[in-house]
């Protein structure tokens, strides 16, 4: 089903909300979440069950093409390799709040708070707030 996913995200204090244009659809008990951004260059996947989310995040740059897989469970802290051109970077993602409800259409809506880490130091704080509409 293709829908419409509007992306709140709070940074450092500062807030973008963006909408983007992408695919819905559930597989299992998972519910499966696909958008592209930057002229299809930066391509997402989202997997929300219950109890976690899963987030590839797929880049395109010129020849090169690379992938950075998130995990986010409520109160929990995953390592992460975060994929650039230039190499790995590791980092921890902790996961401050993660929920998924529905919302009154039936469509899924997550909000996720988290922090990304490195070396044991917080790098930036996040808040996402996702709403899939049709």
């Amino acid at each position: 089903m293709k829908v419409r996913i509007i992306w709140e995200r709070i940074q450092d204090g500062e807030s973008d909300v963006t909408e983007y244009d992408g695919h819905y659809k559930t597989i299992n008990d998972s519910e499966h979440i696909s958008f592209c951004e930057d002229e299809n260059k930066i391509k997402h996947l989202l997997k929300a069950s219950r109890d976690a989310l899963k987030w590839t995040r797929s880049v395109e740059a010129g020849d090169d093409s690379f992938s950075t897989d998130m995990s986010f469970a409520g109160g929990k802290t995953e390592r992460m390799d975060y994929v650039t051109p230039h190499g790995m970077i590791p980092m921890d993602i902790a996961t401050r709040k993660y929920e998924l409800s529905r919302q009154e259409n039936g469509l899924p809506h997550i909000q996720l708070e988290y922090v990304l880490e490195q070396d044991g130091k917080p790098v930036s704080e996040y808040k996402a707030d996702i709403r899939v509409k049709r």
